[in-house]
């Protein structure tokens, strides 16, 4: 396959309580990373490779593990890997690796003047990245709130549809009952 890096599309996942849902949007992220990244006709080999990654406040798989990476593998024959350039990897906040442990201690805990402030131009550069994250992240958010109010009050609508017609139904009986 070809190197990270080189065309590779990244979507990363803030998951802050557990939705038991990880496995099914991790597919629906990648066959819609997919389905953006290639047009229509074009070969199948133009698709780049993907990492969709979860960064959790918990652990989704309750084995205690900081990292778990996932790759299509063969039950069969473990050694085999269906390569197709699709990589999740589900952060948590677990102990193990230093840096990704530092990484849970900035989320947690910083403020945006505490990273500005940082001696480590990473953290500042981390800092600007998860800003510009949250402000799409609300900007999504607000859209998808949206969407669900326009689906709750459809369904609201159709509910009083449904028990003003009933009520309707009872008076115009009680009036053909009482003739």
């Amino acid at each position: 396959g070809k190197n990270a890096g080189e065309g590779t599309l990244y979507n990363v996942e803030m998951q802050q309580r557990n939705e038991y849902n990880i496995s099914k949007r991790s597919r629906y992220y990648q066959s819609a990373m997919d389905i953006d990244a290639l047009a229509k006709g074009e070969d199948y080999d133009r698709l780049k490779n993907t990492y969709i990654i979860f960064v959790c406040l918990f652990d989704p798989f309750g084995r205690d593990r900081q990292r778990y990476t996932f790759v299509k593998t063969c039950m069969e024959e473990n050694d085999i890997r269906l390569d197709d350039g699709s990589v999740v990897l589900v952060l948590t906040d677990n102990p193990g690796e230093l840096e990704i442990e530092k990484f849970y201690r900035y989320l947690k805990n910083s403020t945006d003047e505490e990273a500005e402030s940082s001696e480590s131009e990473f953290i500042k550069q981390l800092n600007r990245q998860v800003q510009k994250v949250r402000y799409d992240r609300k900007t999504e958010v607000e859209y998808l709130n949206f969407e669900r109010l326009q689906k709750e009050q459809y369904n609201i609508g159709r509910k009083d549809g449904y028990l003003e017609g009933k009520q309707t139904g009872y008076i115009e009986g009680e009036k053909k009952g009482e003739q």
